[in-house]
């Protein structure tokens, strides 16, 4: 995280279960942090659809062996930048995704540019829990993240 004041503005900060959540604009990047420390989402504030940290680009290693998901489960929502991946560049593809922290959706829609759509569905769970409760049910997920 960079700290020169000319590039560097915290423009959302809030406690949840005893760690700090801040989405910082740094220069042309906006980031989200956990504990001021931990790098969750980046986005590029031209190029909101970029795959910013090496992460997110490993976790597409997976399109190698399911070339066109049609249905997607992510565990962790973030900034919503792979939501937002699947979302463009596959328009037959739904997504869903459990996060536990109930500002998470608020979050990725207003600091990242997560869309409203009737293709991704948002829940708020524990992620644990939620895949046990769907174990042995549909609907079956071309990928899980």
């Amino acid at each position: 995280m960079t700290t020169i004041p000319t590039t560097y503005q915290v423009v959302f900060r809030q406690e949840w279960q005893g760690r700090t959540m801040m989405v910082i604009d740094e220069g042309e990047y906006r980031s989200l942090y956990f504990d001021n420390q931990m790098t969750q989402s980046r986005m590029a504030l031209a190029q909101p659809l970029w795959l910013i940290l090496p992460y997110t680009r490993h976790m597409l290693g997976c399109l190698l062996f399911v070339t066109a998901p049609r249905n997607v489960f992510m565990i962790g929502l973030g900034g919503g930048s792979l939501a937002k991946f699947f979302l463009h560049y596959y328009p037959e593809c739904r997504v869903d995704v459990v996060d536990s922290n109930p500002t998470m959706a608020t979050i990725a829609r207003q600091y990242f540019s997560l869309p409203i759509e009737n293709r991704l569905t948002l829940h708020c769970a524990d992620g644990e829990e939620f895949v046990t409760a769907l174990a042995g049910r549909a609907p079956l997920y071309d990928l899980i993240l």
